[in-house]
């Protein structure tokens, strides 16, 4: 069962970004997990290039200097996903690319690079979810500079995969 909840966390995972055909390399599923020796662990790695990541509205990273609008990244990047023996299952993404802010009316409103971390680590006693998203660029309605830094740690019941208040934290700040 911990095998199959892995497959199906690489799947969202993958799922989240919708990936160009270029990259997906054919079809059926993004990733098949072979073997690691006689462990009785499997694990496999996808590779993107070109992939358009939309981060949905700048709103939501509450910095008083990044324009108002959406936004999306055409990122490079990497996933892995690792399952031992036991079923533990670990997912990672590391994802790097320009992104732009556009306005409502296709206005480009910023520009600059983007580096995001990605991972979901599910074990027999805890599951824990971690992201790390950062942009850096210019606010070319004001010429401002952007830095946006963005972390999220959060651990969750591995039956009910509801969040635990306990140890999980969000950070998050404007330059």
């Amino acid at each position: 069962m911990r095998k199959v909840l892995a497959l199906l966390v690489a799947a969202f995972v993958v799922a989240l970004v919708p990936i160009p055909a270029s990259a997906q390399g054919g079809s059926g599923s993004p990733c098949t997990p072979t073997a690691k020796g006689g462990s009785g662990g499997a694990g496999c790695t996808i590779t993107v290039k070109g992939m358009t990541f939309d981060l949905g509205p700048s709103d939501q990273f509450g910095c008083p200097n990044l324009p108002s609008g959406e936004v999306s990244a055409i990122v490079n990047g990497i996933f892995h996903v690792n399952i031992n023996s036991a079923g533990d299952n670990w997912t990672t993404s590391t994802l790097s690319g320009p992104f732009t802010i556009i306005s409502s009316t296709n206005t480009v409103l910023a520009t600059g690079h983007l580096e995001t971390w990605f991972g979901q680590e599910n074990n027999l006693s805890n599951s824990v979810g971690n992201a790390i998203v950062n942009l850096t660029g210019t606010n070319l309605v004001t010429g401002q500079a952007i830095k946006v830094h963005f972390e999220q740690h959060a651990f969750f019941d591995p039956i009910t995969m509801l969040p635990l208040l306990t140890g999980s934290h969000f950070h998050g700040s404007c330059g």
